[in-house]
């Protein structure tokens, strides 16, 4: 089942019935479908359950799903640094249920020189297949100090090589000092020291992204900024929990990726719920930059090992400027859901939906909803003109209950979904930049290899017609 539907500016219905719906479970065994015997497979899925500092590189963690399908024999975790190169590979053996841990020991190769945004990508040897994508900032906490920082890593989205990569948090407080201090020399690190020290390591970052991209001193120029967070955050979190009304397996995030499968043990029942977020921004950020300190800092590894890196940063004094740019934002936007049920008719009951939501600058574009045993796949274009900036987002929520009333019967929920979020930035005459296009993107699934495979060539494609070649 898939539909959209029309909205008034007060917004969507509130999911709480829904919601209240699905976990009253004793007024829906009228209106659940005919007997089923099983939950469908769509092929193996994999998430990045963890990603961290290990020693001399990365430590991955990768949770297979349950499906009751064909796995392949070995698959490869290839690590790829800022410039799109292979650093680092390994070899794995998939396994039903499993969580399989790896590491990476060449992942973290001199990130100054090739970029801090990296990606992790797991494929299939024998069939070509990508069966998951992870991009991952490499972050710095330099709370106590402006000249030591600890080295951390956190998910991230996608950006072409013209767009400077900051956090959602640090992004907005960047834009405030643009309006705020507009025609001032500001030291950018004391004036984030000062207001918010947690964010020093994004200036130093910011900074180093920036001075790499700037093509001349001393004059107003615009380079593209992107902010983004999501909720849960962190990486994926595997769910397993047991209690003697059933089995509740599946993941939550990051951001807005869901998966859920419920199987009850008894008339207790089981039930659950997610919610998730993905937002992400393009804007053109504006300075005027007069010179730079030449700032060394030292770069440690958590855990208090000895490992360091000493990393010279520049320490600019800028000025913000204001400058008049119209630019053209194109959006694509896309989400799936897909939710079944299989329980016996009569001593048992079960329920699963997906519901998910793309909006523009806080505008609804899409919605998707697979109640029972349905499905949906939306996806949609337009067009914004702004010169502040453009926002996109993904929401989404999945659940599901089974229960049964007697041992020898059956009952089990499944629900899972997907999504893919892009903004391409076209610049309208803009005498002090952005001179280049912006691009940025997010995508996720748990709805198998097949999935995957489609919204990262949606992705690809969206960003081909418009002269854009980028691998998702």
């Amino acid at each position: 089942m898939s539909r959209r539907v029309a909205r008034d500016p007060r917004g969507l219905a509130p999911l709480l019935p829904r919601l209240l719906a699905v976990l009253w479970l004793g007024c829906l065994s009228l209106a659940l479908p005919a007997w089923a015997q099983e939950l469908p497979a769509e092929g193996p899925s994999v998430a990045f359950a963890g990603v961290d500092l290990d020693g001399e590189g990365l430590r991955v963690r990768l949770q297979w799903s349950e499906d009751e399908v064909t796995f392949p024999d070995y698959a490869l975790l290839l690590s790829y640094n800022g410039n799109g190169e292979i650093n680092d590979i390994a070899q794995l053996f998939p396994e039903r249920g499993t969580t399989i841990e790896l590491h990476l020991p060449n992942a973290l190769r001199s990130p100054w020189e090739t970029g801090w945004t990296q990606k992790l990508v797991v494929e299939s040897p024998w069939t070509g297949e990508t069966l998951n994508v992870q991009f991952y900032d490499l972050k710095l906490d330099c709370q106590e100090s402006e000249e030591q920082c600890v080295l951390g890593v956190a998910p991230a989205l996608g950006t072409n090589d013209q767009v400077v990569h900051l956090s959602a948090e640090f992004d907005e407080a960047l834009a405030l000092i643009e309006e705020n201090h507009a025609e001032r020399e500001i030291d950018l690190l004391t004036m984030v020291s000062e207001e918010a020290p947690h964010l020093r390591g994004d200036a130093l970052l910011y900074s180093h992204q920036a001075l790499r991209r700037l093509p001349y001193w001393g004059e107003c120029f615009c380079l593209w900024s992107s902010g983004t967070s999501h909720a849960p955050a962190g990486f994926a979190s595997p769910i397993s929990e047991s209690t003697p009304g059933g089995l509740v397996t599946g993941t939550r995030g990051p951001g807005a990726v869901g998966s859920l499968t419920l199987r009850a043990a008894s008339r207790i029942g089981v039930s659950a719920y997610l919610e998730g977020h993905n937002d992400l921004r393009l804007r053109p950020s504006c300075f005027r930059w007069l010179f730079y300190y030449d700032w060394p800092v030292v770069v440690f590894f958590p855990g208090g090992g000895s490992r360091s890196w000493f990393i010279h940063f520049p320490r600019p004094i800028i000025v913000p400027c204001k400058e008049s740019c119209l630019v053209r934002y194109d959006h694509a936007g896309r989400i799936s859901g897909k939710s079944f049920v299989a329980y016996t008719g009569g001593t048992a009951v079960a329920t699963a939906f997906v519901e998910a939501f793309y909006r523009v600058d806080g505008g609804d574009q899409l919605y998707g909803v697979a109640d029972q045993e349905a499905l949906f796949d939306e996806s949609t274009f337009l067009s914004t003109w702004s010169e502040r900036g453009t926002t996109a987002s993904i929401t989404s929520y999945v659940g599901g209950s089974a229960m049964k009333t007697i041992p020898d019967s059956s009952s089990a929920a499944n629900a899972r979904n997907g999504f893919f979020a892009a903004i391409h930035g076209e610049p309208n005459q803009c005498g002090s930049g952005p001179f280049g296009h912006g691009a940025v993107w997010t995508h996720g699934t748990l709805q198998g290899p097949v999935q995957t495979q489609s919204l990262r060539q949606s992705v690809h494609d969206f960003f081909a017609e418009r002269g854009l070649d980028i691998t998702p």
